[in-house]
């Protein structure tokens, strides 16, 4: 895949949850970082579960825990848990206004081996 089609690819299935700005800094920042390690080495990610809690001090702010699976040439699974934050836009309902990873918990370093 260029990097044209995955620019594509990634503005018709994230960006419509995204106000403008924070769309291009995640894409730029942090939405290819794992799908790119896993392209990379031949791994196949997919998402077994995810839990999401809205914060209690800020209605706008959510944070999850995404249990990821990664696998290699029928190799057993692996997974981590994802841990990050959401932040929603008062001005544009349902858009992410902020987007960040906190802890991957190991999952970039199985992506970077080639193993």
């Amino acid at each position: 895949m260029t990097f044209t089609e995955l620019e594509k690819y990634y503005t018709e299935v994230y960006g419509p949850y995204f106000i403008e700005s924070a769309f291009d800094s995640f894409i730029s920042a942090l939405g290819g970082q794992y799908p790119t390690l896993a392209t990379h080495n031949d791994y196949k990610l997919s998402l077994k579960n995810i839990i999401i809690e809205q914060s209690e001090k800020n209605s706008y702010l959510y944070n999850f825990i995404a249990k990821v699976g990664c696998q290699k040439n029928g190799v057993e699974e692996k997974t981590a848990s994802v841990e990050g934050i959401v932040l929603f836009s008062e001005e544009e309902k349902g858009k992410i206004e902020g987007f960040r990873y906190m802890n991957d918990n190991g999952l970039s370093e199985i992506l970077r081996t080639s193993n």
